[in-house]
């Protein structure tokens, strides 16, 4: 009975330590995750800077030429 106790504990402790792992690992994940979410919002940002930019120039090319 005790070295069932002391196997039982032995294997507690092992799944404890993996569940730290575990959850360490997800976490240092979850943030990676927000990182490029974050740089890929500011691709997209940059890219409608980029794409009103055209916009204007468009425009005034329209208004010197009297199309739209």
């Amino acid at each position: 009975m005790v070295e069932d106790n002391e196997k039982v504990m032995g294997l507690m402790a092992m799944l404890f330590e993996r569940n730290e792992m575990q959850t360490r690992m997800l976490n240092a994940l979850s943030q990676r995750v927000e990182q490029l979410e974050k740089a890929l919002s500011g691709r997209k940002k940059r890219r409608n800077v980029v794409g009103c930019g055209d916009c204007v120039e468009k425009r005034r090319l329209s208004k010197k030429t009297g199309k739209r």
